[in-house]
């Protein structure tokens, strides 16, 4: 998980919310897919949670969710920030396309929002001291844990981001880092951190899916 810098919203919303009798369940066509572009645009293509590869081709390839920090459940207030675009982040499909290839239980790995439905979240990522107070890391066996105990119970309880799926994408990386860091063994620690640096810069607006896991993996061989 990584902190998300909030943008303007498009000027497709934008104009809806001045059209009369607006709600979000009457967000549809160009306009909810303006949201959507804009909200992996300004998440590197990237979930909100899980950090997996979020996008947007057209209805029938897409995988990006508009998740609502604030549940539109949760009394007035959260109805009336459904149209927010503060209140709003992009989010993956949680692993159900995943479980539809596989031939999975619908209910099996599930992640993100398809897992957190209208529970609550104590930490937004989009709010920056919500963030400093998240202190994500990752142990050696692929698990996301956060030293901020009840977010990290939350990691589990809201999100399930330790779900096995998404345990074993962390696990690729680290092997692919290992066998590179093999290859190279005489990488030096400048080399390292430009490693790290290139992890850090979008490419094509991109960035690459779990590249905070890769960079604090990288961090641990570095002297």
């Amino acid at each position: 998980m990584v902190r998300i810098i909030k943008q303007t919203e498009p000027k497709e919303l934008s104009a809806y919310k001045r059209t009369q009798n607006c709600s979000y369940s009457g967000l549809r066509g160009k306009d909810k897919i303006a949201v959507y572009k804009a909200l992996i645009k300004e998440q590197y293509g990237l979930c909100a949670y899980c950090m997996c590869r979020i996008f947007y081709e057209n209805e029938a390839e897409r995988n990006i969710q508009i998740e609502h920090f604030l549940p539109q459940s949760e009394n007035e207030l959260g109805t009336a920030k459904s149209l927010d675009y503060k209140n709003m982040l992009g989010v993956c499909d949680g692993g159900i396309s995943y479980n539809k290839r596989n031939k999975f239980p619908s209910n099996e790995n599930i992640s993100c929002d398809a897992y957190k439905g209208d529970k609550r979240l104590s930490l937004n990522p989009s709010d920056k001291d919500d963030f400093e107070k998240m202190k994500i890391y990752y142990s050696s066996s692929g698990r996301i844990h956060s030293e901020n105990s009840h977010f990290d119970e939350e990691l589990n309880s809201v999100l399930n981001l330790n779900t096995q799926r998404l345990i074993d994408e962390r696990k690729k990386i680290k092997h692919d880092i290992i066998k590179i860091m093999s290859k190279h063994k005489k990488m030096t620690k400048s080399q390292k951190l430009n490693w790290i640096e290139a992890l850090r810069t979008p490419k094509d607006g991109l960035l690459p899916p779990f590249y905070d896991f890769s960079v604090k993996f990288i961090e641990k061989f570095i002297k």
